[in-house]
């Protein structure tokens, strides 16, 4: 599926090509993207929830085959980086304090992250209470500014060619079920504020949870953002898109399939982009030590 965009800029006309391709079952060198001269892949995905593996699916999806796929990606030889949209940590719990179940998951998927090298992740209103205690260098997040913890604005990348900024936005949670905040901005605000630190970047990547629509969309058409990967429940799938200068996605919820976004880009602006669903099924192999973790989470969280 091919969609084409023109956009005006200072009266040239740009035309952003964009495709939306899903592989079928197979084993791993089915699933992956045919060789190209793609300058960016990002690879996506989120809502997590501290799973190692893949809550109510059986053995399919999780951490474990997305590793396998993440460094198939990787050793493709075209510059990648590996993103988190949102929710990855558990944060049952009450009056800002996580339950003993929640820090469980949350330690094993912190020792999950060992082996599965994340870039950034975006760290929402959901992830807030276990992230504080448990950092991790890729955190960012545009909206909300802990008192305490290392949540960055926006990490920067030099990805083959490109500087590449990647940040995160999120709606704001219940005050009585965050830790202390130092502010909190709202998703537009807090992005066109960030912008003018990025204007270096030839990429500006936005992750957005559980933001709405109109808002995703104002981010979007905001003069500097490439791209938008918007979170938040989606489980059916959406087409990739143009709004503005950006290409704009969604990540599904399931867990059992990895977004993938081959980017192309001239002179600091995408032109071409390919948005791919790959399942995460029993046709790939699992990473044989995040395998034995998820076991082990699985153990440690179980129901008594």
């Amino acid at each position: 599926m091919w969609a084409l965009t023109t956009v005006f800029l200072d009266r040239v006309a740009v035309a952003a090509e964009v495709q939306t391709v899903d592989p079928g079952p197979g084993g791993l060198a089915d699933r992956l993207a045919p060789a190209d001269d793609a300058d960016l892949v990002l690879v996506y995905g989120g809502e997590r929830d501290g799973e190692i593996g893949t809550c109510g699916c059986g053995r399919a999806g999780g951490l474990p085959r997305l590793a396998t796929y993440v460094a198939a990606v990787r050793d493709a030889g075209r510059p990648a980086l590996v993103l988190d949209v949102g929710s990855f940590l558990a944060s049952v719990g009450a009056a800002g304090q996580l339950s003993d179940w929640s820090r469980t998951m949350n330690d094993g998927y912190h020792r999950a992250l060992t082996e599965l090298r994340f870039d950034a992740f975006n760290v929402s209103y959901r992830d807030l209470p276990g992230a504080v205690g448990a950092g991790h260098p890729g955190y960012v997040s545009a909206t909300h500014r802990p008192a305490q913890g290392p949540v960055a604005r926006y990490k920067s990348f030099q990805a083959g060619a490109l500087q590449v900024a990647v940040t995160g936005v999120s709606r704001d949670g219940l005050a009585t079920l965050q830790p202390p905040m130092a502010a909190v901005v709202r998703p537009v605000e807090a992005v066109r504020g960030l912008l003018p630190e990025l204007e270096a970047h030839d990429v500006v990547v936005v992750m957005a949870y559980e933001v709405p629509s109109a808002e995703v969309r104002a981010i979007a058409q905001l003069p500097g953002v490439d791209v938008v990967i918007e979170a938040g429940g989606f489980d059916a799938r959406w087409p990739a898109s143009v709004e503005g200068e950006a290409v704009w996605v969604r990540s599904l919820t399931d867990g059992v399939r990895a977004g993938e976004l081959r980017l192309w880009v001239d002179g600091g602006r995408v032109v071409r982009a390919v948005d791919r669903q790959v399942p995460l099924d029993d046709g790939l192999p699992a990473h044989p030590r995040l395998d034995r973790l998820e076991r082990e989470q699985d153990r440690l969280t179980a129901p008594e």
